[in-house]
């Protein structure tokens, strides 16, 4: 997945979350941006939520099924998001959120 936003960017969300720790349209700020450390290596972004596991707590992927160390932040799939100011009109808006979650 190509990103269209980087560190420090104000990022909208085109898909909410299943835990509710955010919904569709809701804007953060870019805080970070790194490779996943389990075996899916997709890219993954700090919004500024933190996890409730804490640093150093271990958790399973519910992707690939592998093991990998907190550090006290909750990322999140980078495709989740998009940079605000490039989603310019309703229409725009609208097809992202109908696209497929992975391709």
């Amino acid at each position: 997945m190509n990103l269209d936003y980087t560190l420090g960017d104000d990022i909208v969300c085109i898909r909410t979350h299943e835990e509710g720790a955010f919904k569709e349209g809701d804007v953060f700020k870019c805080k970070a941006l790194k490779i996943e450390s389990c075996k899916c290596k997709c890219v993954i972004v700090d919004i500024g939520i933190s996890n409730s596991y804490g640093f150093g707590a271990i958790t399973i992927c519910r992707i690939c099924s592998s093991e990998m160390n907190e550090d006290g932040i909750w990322w999140f799939d980078a495709s989740r998001f998009r940079k605000l100011d490039t989603i310019v009109n309703i229409d725009e808006i609208h097809e992202l959120l109908n696209e497929p979650l992975y391709s």
